[in-house]
């Protein structure tokens, strides 16, 4: 058994676990210290899913001619982040299913699809207070009614006579990151009671 369908098996079982941060770790093991041709499909899906968008465009920058032009999945993927970054909802969710993904890829592509999805509502949730159906249906990449359903899960009220839904925020978890400006800052506090 080669080195790269051990790194492949392992790649295969964290997805289910949705451990894209480690998946993305091995990734750029394998770009380093391999010299057979890296997993790049699989590191850009997991930086889309990451939100990366700058570590995504860097990757892109790094990938050989060569290897874009011979791999078809690898500029769908790519398609999917430009239409990510040009805010092309549409496209984007249409790009999922356009696609005929491998093995590997066609599980990753559920999950950004999925986060995609998620950021999406998070944004409506904090920038609407009132959004139609339709518009709705159409930043979520689903049908009227699924997007209905979708909206009511997250605790949104849908209104029929005016075929719209009231937006309630979604709460995201505060990620405390503890930065040099920071520490400096509790370094100043400390002095000061000293």
């Amino acid at each position: 058994m080669n080195p790269r369908d051990n790194v492949e098996r392992e790649i295969i079982s964290l997805i289910p676990q949705h451990n894209f941060k480690r998946i993305a770790e091995i990734c750029e093991e394998y770009e380093l210290e391999s010299r057979s041709v890296p997993f790049y499909g699989v590191h850009l899906i997991v930086y889309l899913i990451q939100n990366n968008s700058i570590n995504a465009r860097f990757l892109w920058k790094r990938i050989p001619n060569e290897v874009k032009q011979s791999e078809p999945e690898l500029a769908a993927i790519w398609k999917i982040g430009t239409h990510m970054w040009t805010r092309n909802y549409s496209e984007v969710y249409k790009s999922f299913v356009r696609y005929q993904w491998s093995h590997l890829h066609t599980p990753l592509i559920a999950a950004l699809a999925e986060a995609f999805r998620n950021r999406t509502l998070q944004l409506i949730s904090n920038a609407y207070s009132t959004i139609s159906v339709v518009s709705a249906a159409e930043l979520f990449g689903l049908s009227n009614e699924e997007a209905i359903k979708i909206a009511q899960a997250n605790h949104w009220e849908y209104d029929p006579t005016s075929n719209s839904l009231k937006c309630n925020a979604v709460d995201t978890p505060k990620i405390q990151q503890t930065g040099i400006d920071q520490l400096g800052q509790l370094a100043g506090y400390v002095m000061f009671l000293e």
